[in-house]
């Protein structure tokens, strides 16, 4: 039962310092943008750059910005 108990209490202990680095993280990624409607969802479309192909860069799956930084 102690085992059971440190286990979860690390869990959470890890959880807070994830999301407590994450939002310190947030102000970093925020780009300014045009907000553009996409199939009942909004993406924060930052265009740089000329000339072709383009390309989309797409965290998905609820990621966030941050995630392309890994």
């Amino acid at each position: 039962m102690k085992a059971l108990i440190a286990a979860v209490s690390a869990c959470l202990l890890l959880g807070v310092q994830g999301a407590a680095r994450a939002a310190a993280g947030d102000e970093v990624y925020a780009r300014p943008g045009q907000l553009v409607a996409a199939d009942g969802t909004r993406l924060n479309l930052y265009c740089m750059g000329r000339g072709s192909p383009a390309v989309v860069f797409d965290s998905g799956w609820e990621d966030w910005a941050p995630v392309w930084a890994i």
